[in-house]
């Protein structure tokens, strides 16, 4: 699968996958490590498969102390703070867009993404479109007149009992804000927690297989995060539970795309814990009769997955032969 040489698939498929976020659990570092950990990543033979620093909107101001000069050319992705209602939840959004919009005056190109989680009750209302729809214009409304000229949005919505609802009808809202959208809110997209501290938060394979079809079915970009520290489907003893890997996944979401897979087929791959079934050359990727070309990644959806840690990912590569040993 690999060796002294990389493939070039394997190469495009990771390149800036990471989105670090080393603050959150279960790695919950402080300020002092997280920061040095994301630099010497950055500045390591594994650079190329970085992405953005995940930090609390609200936290900015200590990336700012902390970091300093270092923090340009850093690409960051803001949390909005969570709301138990759309009151609360829109109460806090003001404070996170002001905490960004005081980031971008000294280094605006730094502000890459802001994430944030719906409500319960949001996500669930009859008029569930128009509604998120008009927040989000709400929110463009806020960021006018600023040193953010594009930012781009990822929003989820709790995977509780009535999932094959709640996820369609979220990625087809975020669809809807898509067409009309105008900076600097440009454009966004959907994300999913992939993984847990419990059993009962790690989503299932038929859960992740219908956010895969239901993104690719509106053309809607998607976020993974949490979980996805190994490249294959797992078993963790310690937790009683399995885990999802970030090879199955990137793999799942690329060839339902090119093939449209149905749910089935696509929960075959993120189920599949053999790691001999997936084939990474410097043209394609295949995973048993399945293939997809290095020109077909861009039909890919899941553009980044965010993790509080780098180092296990690439040393499960290292040792699968996947990266090469510097």
């Amino acid at each position: 699968m690999g060796g002294k040489v990389m493939f070039h698939s394997l190469r495009v498929l990771l390149n800036g996958i990471w989105d670090y976020a080393g603050l959150f659990p279960p790695a919950s570092l402080p300020w002092e490590n997280a920061w040095p950990q994301f630099q010497q990543h950055r500045e390591g033979p594994e650079n190329w498969m970085v992405g953005r620093f995940v930090c609390v909107a609200t936290q900015l101001a200590d990336l700012l102390n902390m970091a300093g000069a270092a923090t340009a050319g850093t690409k960051v992705s803001a949390l909005g703070r969570r709301g138990d209602d759309r009151h609360e939840w829109v109460a806090k959004l003001p404070t996170d867009w002001l905490c960004l919009q005081q980031f971008a005056a000294q280094y605006a190109s730094s502000v890459a993404t802001f994430e944030s989680m719906i409500p319960v009750a949001l996500s669930r209302i009859p008029d569930e479109n128009g509604a998120i729809v008009q927040l989000l214009n709400g929110l463009n409304q806020l960021l006018q007149n600023t040193a953010i000229s594009s930012v781009t949005g990822f929003f989820e919505a709790p995977m509780l009992h009535d999932w094959r609802d709640v996820v369609p009808r979220m990625v087809s809202a975020l669809s809807e804000f898509n067409q009309q959208a105008a900076a600097p809110l440009k454009h966004v997209g959907f994300k999913f927690r992939t993984g847990g501290l419990t059993p009962e938060t790690i989503p299932t394979v038929e859960q992740l297989a219908w956010v895969i079809a239901c993104c690719r079915d509106a053309g809607l970009p998607w976020k993974a995060t949490a979980g996805l520290h190994h490249p294959f489907r797992h078993e963790n003893a310690a937790l009683g539970a399995s885990f999802h890997g970030f090879l199955n996944v990137l793999t799942a979401d690329i060839l339902a795309a090119v093939h449209h897979l149905d749910e089935t087929r696509i929960s075959e791959i993120l189920d599949d814990t053999n790691p001999s079934h997936f084939t990474f050359t410097d043209h394609a990727l295949q995973w048993h009769d399945l293939q997809a070309t290095v020109d077909q990644f861009s039909q890919r959806r899941l553009t980044t997955i965010g993790s509080c840690s780098i180092s296990e990912p690439v040393e499960d590569l290292h040792n699968l032969k996947l990266l090469p040993l510097e």
